[in-house]
Parts: structure tokens; C-alpha cells; sequence
């Protein structure tokens, strides 16, 4: 998860997560810190099952951030970076290039 923790940072905000491994492959337990969970559960095979509950859909918020991370070319931690403009008014975080490459705001 470390690899693409950046935007998933982005997408799930504040998040607490712990992973354990077995016969079946690691899994995660992820949770807002608020209300909201979710259950990343290895079945063998490389497949995963996915369980979630409250407000927030996690393990779709997941998705879609490892979806994005895919579509920008799988970068490394060491790809991102973080803009605040002087005013303040506007910080982003982007991937690959500060100003050609995909960006997300911070709010």
C-alpha cells in the first residue's frame, strides 16, 4: 500500500490501517478514524474480497485512487510532490511533473 499511499492519501484522507499476512495473502482492516471501515480480505489466488460499512464507501474510495494511480503511469512515492501557491489559496498534490502532470487539491 506504501507504493501508491499518496493518492490514496488524496482520495481517503485520515485513515488508520493495519495489514496482516497468511496462507491466503495480506490482508487490510482500514478505517476513517470516524464511523466509517472496511476489510480488505486475501482469498487465495490473488483475489481479494471486499467488505465495507457507514457513510464512506472505503473500499471504493480505494479503488478508485488505485485505478488513478494505474491511469498516471504507477508512479513512486518519490513521483509525487505538493504545491501551495504564495497567497495560500490554492495547494495540490501532483504526480510526475508540477506543472504538466495530474494533480488533486487539497482541502
Amino acid at each position: 500500500m506504501a507504493i501508491f499511499g499518496k493518492p490514496v492519501a488524496s482520495y481517503v484522507g485520515s485513515a488508520g490501517v493495519a495489514l496482516a499476512r497468511d496462507a491466503d495473502g495480506l490482508s487490510a482492516w482500514i478505517h476513517d478514524t470516524e464511523r466509517s471501515w472496511t476489510v480488505l480480505s486475501a482469498i487465495g489466488g490473488g483475489r481479494t474480497v471486499a467488505t465495507q460499512g457507514a457513510p464512506r464507501r472505503l473500499a471504493d474510495e480505494l479503488e478508485a485512487a488505485w485505478d488513478t494511480w494505474l491511469e498516471v503511469g504507477s508512479p513512486s512515492v518519490y513521483d509525487f510532490g505538493m504545491t501551495v501557491t504564495d497567497s495560500g489559496a490554492a495547494q495540490y498534490m501532483w504526480a510526475n511533473d508540477a506543472e504538466d502532470g495530474p494533480r488533486w487539491p487539497i482541502t
